[in-house]
């Protein structure tokens, strides 16, 4: 027969967490393992649960490293994810230069501009044309003046140019 250990001895020589044995204890994992009771305490055949042990632990390094790697990226695939981007970015910087994209502050700051200009052309209409319109009594002719100051307004704001933006 092999030699007995208690608990105690077990869990010193091999680093194992005392809380972890009895609840394997507990869950009757270990109940092959038990040789006879000494008072409180089992003994246990020091070969069965040293190797039952150490297997356990195998398992449980391998389940460990299987994890860490699973998750982790091969070589090939980070290469072709750095490569994925550097083709993004290089897209990026070739429609910025042929203009299919803007600075997003530039972009601002032209509509700001293009706005107050329409609303600086829309606010003058009614000074430029009062006088004329305080002596017209006919309201086709009152509405044909409106509506050309407005279509000049809208035709300046055609001439806008897109392109110094």
């Amino acid at each position: 027969m092999s030699e007995e250990v208690t608990t105690g001895r077990i869990c010193k020589e091999l680093g194992l967490n005392r809380g972890t044995f009895d609840a394997w204890l507990q869950r009757g994992l270990l109940d092959t393992f038990i040789t006879r009771k000494k008072g409180k305490s089992n003994l246990f055949d020091k070969e069965k649960i040293y190797k039952w042990i150490a297997e356990k632990r195998s398992i449980s390094q391998g389940t460990a490293r299987q994890e860490k790697t699973s998750n982790a990226p091969t070589l090939a695939q980070s290469k072709a994810i750095k490569e994925a981007y550097a083709a993004q970015l290089a897209k990026l910087d070739y429609e910025e230069r042929v203009k299919n994209l803007v600075d997003i502050k530039i972009l601002k700051r032209f509509l700001f501009n293009t706005a107050r200009a329409i609303r600086n052309n829309l606010l003058t209409i009614p000074s430029r044309i009062a006088s004329e319109l305080a002596y017209i009594s006919d309201d086709q002719e009152i509405e044909k003046i409106i509506q050309d100051e407005l279509l000049q307004v809208l035709e300046e704001i055609q001439t806008i140019d897109v392109n110094n933006c």
